[in-house]
């Protein structure tokens, strides 16, 4: 290994070891440690970062054993990426807000509670993801955000937070989950407002619902979704690429025939009549469609001729009440891929 005054760039795959017997990388401004690397611990990060690793700019601590947010992290004040993903941290500390030019956090797969009402204060942060934490309303000051996944609509002030990303303008990617009917009203407003969406996931609350008839050993208790009320979502992008409904339609959302860029459509648990189709058989970019968990209820579908012209990708699943799939001639004629 070089002399450690030398080293910028640095990643642990295995022995932790030697790394720990070194205490001074004053020019170090990129740390990855791996999920095998040995013995990463609290104790292990601090040997590094109080070593003088000031300048420190990407730090990625994915799966490393962590049970506390290393303190000596809100220190360096020239970090842009930030990963904790996959340890055991519960908790963010209020010195977050020193990062201000971090522009990556990730949280995903972790324990964590919350977020603090500091991170309002990271105003150059663009990707923020986590796994349904609570967030603090103060998350409408992140201007530059154009990543945020997942919010959970069902925590303490869910409404407040929907309302609230109505001001993050710079979105491009918007995952939220645990949605309920009485949410619609507030979302449907903050969404027309996010004209620069390209991936927008909307996913309703899970409702536990056992069917006493159907219980064995062998019959797992089902699951039914809230509904998703979107009747009046006018999306406010023409450039929406991605879309992904999760829950109960009352009917085929027809602003969906709108969006002319869509190239990636999943619908799950929507229970939607034949209209489907019609509102997606026309969309001019539109790979790729998923239909799973009785996205509609009917018995048959039938493919049109002319539609879907530029569908590479069909999959459908777990559709319990349909028995034939009807495809005419000069449907799909792009057609690579079907799972059924």
């Amino acid at each position: 290994m070089q002399s450690p005054q030398k080293v910028r760039r640095l990643a642990i795959h295995h022995s932790f070891k030697k790394i720990r017997e070194t205490k001074c990388f004053e020019r170090l401004r990129s740390l990855l440690m791996f999920e095998n690397a040995e013995c990463v611990y609290n104790s292990s990060v601090s040997s590094i970062l109080s070593g003088g690793s000031k300048l420190l700019r990407v730090l990625d601590l994915r799966g490393a054993s962590l049970e506390t947010f290393p303190h000596e992290v809100c220190e360096l004040v020239h970090l842009r990426y930030l990963s904790i993903r996959g340890t055991h941290v519960r908790y963010i500390p209020a010195s977050i807000g020193k990062l201000r030019i971090l522009e990556t956090l990730d949280l995903k797969h972790n324990w964590m509670i919350g977020l603090p009402i500091e991170i309002g204060k990271l105003e150059k942060l663009r990707y923020l993801v986590f796994n349904g934490v609570t967030v603090p309303a103060e998350i409408g000051n992140l201007s530059s955000l154009q990543k945020l996944a997942r919010i959970a609509a069902n925590q303490v002030n869910g409404q407040i937070i929907l309302g609230v990303i109505g001001k993050l303008t710079q979105l491009k990617s918007l995952k939220i989950s645990k949605l309920r009917r009485k949410h619609g009203m507030i979302l449907c407003p903050s969404l027309k407002k996010l004209s620069n969406l390209r991936s927008l996931s909307l996913s309703s609350l899970p409702i536990h619902e056992i069917d006493i008839r159907s219980l064995s050993l062998s019959s797992p208790p089902k699951y039914e979704f809230d509904f998703l009320d979107l009747k009046t979502l006018s999306l406010g992008t023409p450039f929406l690429r991605k879309l992904y409904l999760e829950g109960h339609l009352e009917e085929a959302p027809a602003w969906i025939s709108s969006l002319h860029s869509l190239v990636k459509v999943r619908l799950s648990s929507s229970r939607l009549r034949d209209d489907l189709l019609t509102y997606l058989q026309d969309l001019p970019n539109l790979q790729h469609l998923e239909l799973h968990d009785n996205a509609c209820k009917e018995v048959e579908l039938c493919f049109k001729a002319g539609g879907f012209k530029s569908l590479q990708f069909l999959w459908l699943e777990a559709l319990e009440k349909l028995r034939w799939v009807k495809f005419e001639q000069g449907a799909m004629p792009h057609l690579e891929n079907l799972i059924v």
